[in-house]
């Protein structure tokens, strides 16, 4: 299966889209035209000049050579940089280099490091990472710890903490089961159609059908979620050059990132980019989140967006 491998960064989907044992052979490239490999160059200087978020999508191109020769060490030079700055995606993405031993040599403490400040950052892919691992121990105390973090993210409304939580609560696994929680995470999935959310949240309906303790209000408010009308928007998918190219846009039109900053007072920076949200350019393009929030689903959403 190919691995769409720049889509991935841009979507910020998940700092794990990219596999540490993929090869050569199952990673498709997407920078493969003229336009895309020059807006890469001008995103490398905004990276170079204060922008994480043009940082972590260079960085990944140079570890993947989509659009540019394939260089490990500038990967990992820009990764620093951003993650320097505070940026927990980036902090999760270099957690994983070192996890998996991939453009940095294996270093499980290094690992445990980057993902520990991703975490305190209230990163929920990092949330939902964590709390994975140490699922994985399979120890009691690390299973509250886990199931905590889940809750945590899965509050801040990241559907895929909200889905695998569910999960958990079903299967009894890291947990006691739980068909009412898991019952209430999935009734929002299921209305907006989320993977495999409308088969699950039958399965719970049909066993609290028959629990005498579950009243019929609560039941009738789960199965209220299959009579949801929904209105499905379908467009045309976006090149990789046009998602770079908007990326650029925005950075000329606000004027930022297009000479060395000072410290971490940047003229014009993005919010949430080198210290504190005051005098700052609002990420907030369309969803209210993030830039990312518009890119297009290049790749699949639930991967942690």
């Amino acid at each position: 299966m190919k691995i769409l491998t720049m889509a991935a960064t841009l979507c910020l989907v998940s700092a794990f889209a990219v596999p540490a044992h993929a090869t050569d052979e199952s990673v498709q490239a997407f920078c493969d035209t003229e336009d895309c490999v020059n807006t890469l160059r001008h995103l490398e200087r905004r990276a170079n000049h204060g922008s994480t978020l043009a940082a972590i999508v260079v960085a990944t191109a140079y570890a993947n050579g989509d659009g540019v020769e394939q260089d490990s060490a500038k990967a990992v030079r820009l990764l620093r940089r951003a993650a320097n700055r505070g940026d927990p995606a980036s902090e999760l993405l270099i957690s994983n280099w070192y996890r998996e031993g991939v453009h940095l040599a294996q270093n499980s403490e290094r690992a445990d490091m980057f993902l520990a400040r991703a975490v305190g950052r209230d990163y929920n892919p990092a949330l939902k990472h964590q709390a994975m691992l140490w699922l994985q121990q399979e120890t009691p105390e690390l299973d509250a710890k886990a199931i905590a973090l889940l809750e945590q993210a899965s509050a801040q409304a990241h559907v895929p903490s909200q889905y695998f939580l569910a999960q958990l609560y079903m299967s009894g696994v890291g947990t006691d089961v739980d068909l009412v929680r898991a019952g209430t995470l999935l009734r929002n999935l299921a209305i907006s159609n989320y993977k495999d959310a409308q088969v699950y949240l039958k399965q719970v309906i049909a066993a609290l059908d028959n629990d005498d303790a579950v009243s019929e209000e609560y039941l009738a408010s789960l199965t209220a979620a299959f009579d949801v009308e929904r209105i499905e928007v379908f467009g045309g998918r976006n090149s990789p050059e046009d998602v770079l190219g908007f990326i650029e846009s925005n950075f000329r039109r606000a004027n930022i990132y297009n000479r060395p900053g000072t410290g971490t007072r940047i003229i014009g920076r993005l919010c949430g980019e080198a210290g504190p949200a005051s005098n700052c350019i609002s990420r907030s393009v369309r969803h209210g989140e993030c830039w990312y929030d518009i890119l297009p689903d290049l790749v699949d959403p639930s991967d942690g967006c």
